[in-house]
């Protein structure tokens, strides 16, 4: 994330859901490299950190978009230390992710202002990645969506056509497999054009799709 002279910052933490309902929030170890706009997907009980943007703010604006990408085990509500891994083939942030079949998903985001239409997978095997494959791309460039599957399909709400204007309020369904996904569609759009929700929790639950 950014701290308050959005500048990023490495800082972790672990939410816990008390019996009463409340959140209970706890500083967990810090990444290797700071950077928000990162997201964060568990798969077989290691969360893997990956891309974002780094910031620094002095009299200038110094940003780095990063190939970065970390793990750390997650077991029981406790997070360990992050372990940096062999990088992304390109840069990425303001992408969407999601684990599916035993991989991991990104959809969209992008490296200059220019968004990206791909949707890319890397199989995940003994806490490695492996190498991405791009199973097709979405009809329209997006940043920062929502990202869900639903049965068998892919489903992209929301989002921006560059990394910093352009919401949309389209949703977007397409099959999605282990090695390919599409072609997509649109379904009905969302009340209202909203972008920067990759990080927010979408889950299924009794056949509809959350976020």
């Amino acid at each position: 994330g950014l701290d308050v002279a959005s500048n990023s910052v490495t800082d972790t933490w672990v939410g816990r859901v008390e019996e009463d309902g409340t959140l209970t929030l706890t500083a967990g170890p810090p990444l290797a490299t700071p950077r928000y706009h990162v997201t964060a997907t568990l798969v077989d009980g290691d969360i893997f950190a990956i891309g974002g943007l780094y910031q620094l703010v002095t009299t200038t604006v110094e940003q780095e978009v990063k190939d970065t990408v970390e793990r750390a085990a997650f077991a029981d509500g406790v997070l360990g230390d992050w372990e940096t891994l062999d990088p992304l083939p390109a840069p990425s942030t303001h992408h969407g992710a999601l684990a599916l079949e035993d991989g991991i998903v990104l959809v969209g985001g992008g490296q200059g202002m220019s968004a990206r239409p791909t949707v890319q997978r890397a199989p995940v095997a003994d806490g490695l990645l492996g190498d991405w494959v791009e199973l097709g791309d979405l009809p329209d460039a997006v940043a920062s969506p929502a990202v869900t599957v639903v049965g068998d399909d892919l489903h992209v709400l929301g989002g921006a056509r560059s990394l910093m204007s352009g919401e949309t309020d389209a949703v977007l369904r397409g099959p999605i497999a282990a090695d390919t996904a599409g072609p997509f569609e649109a379904e009905a759009t969302l009340p209202s054009a909203r972008a920067h929700s990759h990080q927010s929790p979408a889950w299924e639950e009794i056949g509809r799709a959350h976020v």
